[in-house]
């Protein structure tokens, strides 16, 4: 839907919302499925560290860097956005 071939975000439920996005590479052992609508705000703590504030005030520290949690967002709002402009 998003012509996104890495690290794509998926959805789990159009009717409760919910987009998951990985932060490394599905394949890897390490990768973490974060859900987008679930995301307060980040913050970097360093250069491979950010710290994602979730709406229920829950504070997860992840080693990655902002670019990529950035972008990972970007990403899930895109789809996000089609999904909704399709509702309509």
């Amino acid at each position: 839907m998003t012509g996104v071939k890495y690290k794509c975000p998926i959805i789990i439920s159009e009717v409760n919302e919910i987009i998951m996005f990985p932060t490394s590479s599905a394949k890897k052992q390490e990768c973490i499925w974060i859900n987008y609508n679930a995301i307060k705000n980040y913050y970097s703590v360093s250069t491979n560290c950010v710290e994602l504030l979730l709406i229920n005030d829950a504070k997860y520290q992840l080693e990655i860097s902002s670019r990529i949690i950035s972008n990972q967002i970007f990403k899930s709002s895109r789809l996000d956005s089609i999904l909704k402009s399709k509702k309509h």
